[in-house]
């Protein structure tokens, strides 16, 4: 898959980790696709209990949609 912590986090239901974790990261990082060209917005919608806040906060940051 090639996912980095970022597309993990995406994916999970914790906002406040994905925050702190994103906060790590600039923001062609926060954006970069995995191996299968998969976004970690793309991610984060593969789990629809994520919270929206993470959904937000990738399309705030330049995700592309």
């Amino acid at each position: 898959m090639g996912g980095t912590p970022i597309h993990f986090g995406a994916i999970q239901e914790n906002w406040t980790a994905f925050q702190r974790m994103s906060e790590l990261y600039d923001e062609n990082e926060l954006l970069r696709p995995d191996n299968d060209a998969w976004s970690p917005l793309f991610w984060a919608l593969l789990n629809r209990s994520a919270p929206v806040e993470i959904v937000r906060h990738l399309i705030d940051h330049g995700e592309d949609i």
